[in-house]
């Protein structure tokens, strides 16, 4: 009976150190994603107003030569 007791002991023991271990791992590794500032020293990005109206021509029209809806 003591080392089956023993035996419960340990394995609690490894699951609250395996437990603890994942819960640090989580908290360590949400402040490192809230505290990265890498983003803001990312040029900014523009685009042309122009350039972005002719590729969204296709929009209206579809892609498809045949009218996919037309057969309902």
């Amino acid at each position: 009976m003591g080392s089956l007791l023993s035996i419960a002991e340990l394995g609690a023991a490894l699951i609250s150190v395996a437990i603890l271990g994942l819960l640090s791992v989580i908290v360590f590794e949400s402040y490192r994603r809230r505290h990265n500032n890498a983003h803001v020293d990312a040029p900014a990005i523009f685009e042309d107003p122009n350039s972005l109206k002719e590729n969204a021509a296709h929009v209206g029209r579809g892609l498809c030569k045949k009218n996919v809806f037309s057969e309902r």
